[in-house]
């Protein structure tokens, strides 16, 4: 998230931000839908899954909401934000597959 944190030091990115957090949303679901399998598979009992299970559902809704009231009307008006939103998309994509890639090896060592 630190390239959240540095998107929100200067107005000049915001629209990168955006970008960062759009996706940020729109994935959001599969992580959680991830994280409730592994835990379903663990054993954990529902009651401490609540958050997780909710979000799964809530974060779809969210991530739309995101696409119709923000991204798509921006868009529509000013076409000329599209590289810097895409820019955006860009970075944090990046960012979570790095960190996903250095996860999976330091815990599994499956580079």
């Amino acid at each position: 998230m630190r390239e959240s944190l540095m998107h929100s030091l200067r107005r000049r990115h915001l629209l990168r931000g955006l970008g960062s957090l759009g996706l940020l949303e729109r994935t959001a679901p599969a992580r959680f839908a991830a994280t409730l399998d592994g835990l379903k598979r663990l054993g954990v009992p529902s009651s401490v899954y609540r958050y997780e299970a909710t979000h799964v559902v809530v974060d779809h809704d969210h991530s739309r909401e995101w696409v119709d009231g923000v991204f798509s009307p921006d868009i529509k008006e000013n076409p000329d934000t599209i590289p810097e939103l895409a820019m955006g998309v860009l970075i944090r994509g990046n960012v979570a597959a790095e960190f996903f890639s250095k996860t999976r090896q330091e815990l599994f060592g499956l580079g």
